[in-house]
C-alpha cells in the first residue's frame, strides 16, 4: 500500500470514528487487521476479523452498542461502541493480548468519550 493509500485510510478510519464518538458519546475500539499477516487469504481475512469481533463483543455482551467492519483501502477496520468505562476497555483489551486469545496481527485503539487515546496496541500475532 502506497503512502497516499494509508494517508487515506488514516483519514477515513479517523473520520468515522470521529462521528461515532460525536453521536454515541460512548467508548469507541478501532480494530485494523493486518491482512498481509495472514497471507492474503481471503476465508482467513473473514475467519480472523469475525474472531476478533465476537472476541472483543463477548467481553461486553451487555454493553456493545454499535460494531461496523469496513474495509478501507484494503484493510478490514472494525469499530465497536461500547457503553463502558473507557479505562475498563483498554484493560480488557490487554488482557486479551496477553492471554493470546487473537492469534492475529492488527493495531487496536480504544478511545474514550472525549475523543483521547486511551490505549493503542500493535498486536502480532
Amino acid at each position: 500500500m502506497g503512502d497516499n493509500n494509508i494517508l487515506e485510510q488514516n483519514d477515513t478510519k479517523n473520520s468515522l470514528r470521529r462521528f461515532l464518538l460525536d453521536k454515541y458519546k460512548m467508548t469507541v475500539v478501532v480494530v485494523s487487521v493486518d491482512h498481509v499477516g495472514i497471507n492474503g487469504n481471503n476465508y482467513s481475512i473473514d475467519t480472523t476479523v469475525d474472531k476478533i469481533s465476537t472476541t472483543i463483543s463477548q467481553k461486553f455482551v451487555t454493553t456493545v452498542f454499535l460494531k461496523i467492519i469496513k474495509i478501507i483501502e484494503e484493510v478490514p477496520v472494525i469499530f465497536i461502541v461500547i457503553d463502558e468505562d473507557s479505562s475498563r476497555v483498554a484493560n480488557v483489551i490487554k488482557d486479551i493480548k496477553e492471554r493470546n486469545f487473537i492469534r492475529a496481527y492488527m493495531d487496536v485503539e480504544v478511545f474514550d468519550r472525549n475523543e483521547e487515546s486511551v490505549l493503542k496496541e500493535r498486536i502480532m500475532g
